[in-house]
């Protein structure tokens, strides 16, 4: 399945080589009225991608799902589908909290304390076998 705004593309790649309008869109099976049409989704959201990057400068170890409660106390409120889906396509990913290695059976273990792991002997040995430096 193609989407609308692909095949709209398509119509204009073959405007473009000299088909006219009504032929290209008879030959790439489109409807002529979809070429009119214009997505009104970002300029919705635009308010609540600029809330949502001050929110992730402001708390920056907060991910999605934190800063999706912020935005609903603002007045956006919203479902975590669509959060995450603001949230990626801002590039966003989540907070780097420290050294991390998959254990043997393939769970993430973070040697990261409160205090950044600077004054914890455990967490010093911990990264010291882990990175084997």
């Amino acid at each position: 399945m193609v989407s609308a705004l692909a095949r709209r593309q398509e119509v204009e790649h073959a405007r473009a080589i000299g088909l006219s309008t009504r032929r290209a869109c008879r030959l790439l099976r489109v409807a002529r009225s979809a070429l009119g049409y214009e997505s009104q989704k970002a300029q919705r959201e635009n308010p609540v991608v600029e809330r949502m990057r001050e929110l992730a400068l402001q708390y920056p170890r907060y991910v999605y799902r934190r800063i999706r409660i912020f935005l609903g106390r603002d007045g956006h409120p919203m479902c975590p589908d669509k959060a995450y889906r603001l949230w990626k396509q801002e590039g966003r990913t989540r907070p780097d909290l420290g050294v991390e290695e998959l254990s043997e059976s393939g769970h993430l273990h973070a040697f990261k304390g409160r205090d950044g792991g600077a004054n914890d002997e455990t967490n010093w040995s911990r990264r010291v076998a882990a990175t084997g430096v």
